[in-house]
């Protein structure tokens, strides 16, 4: 008899201790519901404010027809270059004496001899940009802005390598 009672105690000790382990572990599941209660409430009050900071910033947002601000105008020598048109970097030479100017119908600034070799890769109207020119057989990129007439000059045919 005294056997059963000791091992009914032992009994109880160890399921004591599972008992007290499973509370525990209850009582931190419930601590971590409450947190999480507590940030779903916090991310609630952040999106509340987040939205009426949105809505408040796009409220205050000038519109087009309410811009205080003057209507900007492209300067002369840059409207042309709306007609800009890009190829591929080729080379040209010059047919004849011609004359080479500082910018889409602009000044004078050089007068080149017929067959100088240059390069170009933008055309605007009849015009084309000079972008390189040969020295002594070596090309060397324009050092200024550079434009000729298309009627004096001739493009190279492409070599294929």
């Amino acid at each position: 008899m005294k056997q059963i009672f000791i091992l009914l105690f032992l009994t109880l000790l160890v399921n004591a201790d599972e008992v007290q382990r499973l509370e525990s572990l209850i009582s931190d599941i419930d601590k971590i519901q409450n947190e999480l209660q507590l940030e779903k409430a916090k991310n609630k009050k952040l999106s509340k404010e987040l939205s009426i900071y949105v809505n408040n910033t796009v409220n205050t947002q000038i519109k087009e027809e309410d811009n205080p601000f003057p209507t900007l105008v492209m300067k002369k020598k840059y409207q042309n270059e709306q007609g800009v048109s890009y190829f591929k970097a080729s080379n040209f030479y010059v047919n004849k004496k011609a004359k080479i100017y500082d910018d889409v119908d602009g000044s004078t600034v050089a007068i080149w001899s017929d067959k100088t070799l240059f390069t170009s890769n933008q055309r605007v109207g009849m015009w084309i940009k000079i972008t390189g020119i040969f020295v002594n057989k070596l090309w060397q990129p324009a050092n200024q802005e550079q434009w000729v007439k298309s009627c004096d000059v001739l493009n190279l045919p492409q070599v294929s390598e």
